[in-house]
């Protein structure tokens, strides 16, 4: 899904969605998310993307959040999952540490794909409305619920992570130094 007269370069070359999730990913937000995934099958750049969308003012639905997600699924099992596993299977190879690197910074790339797919599909999201720049507790708390809940995990596994992730995300302006890696 490209955006209306951008190509996927162009768009990869200036996303803001990406920006904001370099600028909030990391310290307890990384934790969160991470056990997001690892406990609830959730996808992290999903779960940004929801709060990127909030921050914006912009409300997720869940027509285009399943547009979205089958936009990015094949990549993500195709790419994302396999580099991550083969990642973590390494982790206590010690011969192995310099390829654990390479094959760290290949996964980010393909997580860097994935939300440029994203965000080319952003313009489709529903315009904000009458609350234009609404980006309260609420609409975090609702959007990424909304993620969350499309994963199929028992909600009493991922709501007090979810809450607590509203928490951390849901200011005006997240205000946190960039991370250089995921």
């Amino acid at each position: 899904m490209l955006a209306r007269g951008a190509s996927m370069a162009e768009n990869a070359a200036t996303n803001p969605f990406w920006d904001y999730s370099l600028t909030v990913y990391q310290g307890r937000v990384a934790t969160l998310c991470l056990e997001l995934q690892d406990d609830c099958g959730i996808d992290i750049n999903l779960l940004l993307y929801a709060a990127w969308l909030a921050h914006r003012g912009r409300p997720l639905t869940a027509d285009h959040l399943a547009a979205q997600e089958a936009a990015v699924s094949h990549w993500r099992a195709r790419a994302v999952q396999p580099l991550r596993a083969l990642r973590r299977n390494l982790r206590d190879f010690a011969p192995a540490a310099a390829l654990r690197e390479k094959l760290a910074e290949l996964e980010l790339s393909a997580e860097r794909t994935e939300q440029d797919i994203l965000y080319a599909g952003s313009v489709e999201a529903v315009a904000p409305g009458a609350r234009q720049g609404d980006a309260g507790v609420s609409r975090f708390r609702t959007q990424l619920a909304l993620v969350a809940a499309a994963g199929g995990a028992e909600k009493t596994l991922w709501e007090p992570r979810v809450d607590a992730l509203v928490s951390l995300l849901a200011c005006p302006d997240p205000g946190v130094a960039p991370r250089s890696s995921r």
